[in-house]
């Protein structure tokens, strides 16, 4: 082995063993700020934002549609299941959640 490629592989592989070991080890707690499939699974057609925010979190991204007296807002969520949560806001009223999400469960996911 010539001395650029063991100096290459000598710096390279530490990082890819460590890569190695530390894969898998994540364990079923998501990190702060995501939130877990089952928290989506108790959504309800007719929450408000802040009742959706307390179960799980902010989302990652809002897109806003602008009617004629109302909007509806999208949120996307990415990790750990790509989720979007729909909200009709009406001229006067309070948000609510449209249609809460189809969660896949956790044996779906296993196979």
């Amino acid at each position: 082995m010539s001395r650029p490629y063991r100096a290459i592989f000598l710096l390279t592989f530490p990082l890819f063993a460590l890569g190695l070991l530390t894969a898998g080890r994540a364990g079923d707690k998501a990190p702060e700020g995501i939130a877990q499939p089952r928290a989506f699974a108790k959504l309800q057609r007719g929450m408000t934002p802040e009742e959706v925010r307390t179960l799980v979190g902010s989302p990652k991204r809002i897109a806003r549609q602008i009617f004629y007296h109302r909007y509806r807002e999208q949120w996307m969520y990415d990790a750990p299941i790509s989720i979007r949560l729909t909200f009709d806001c009406r001229r006067g009223q309070k948000p609510e959640l449209l249609t809460p999400p189809t969660v896949p469960n956790d044996d779906a996911r296993n196979r």
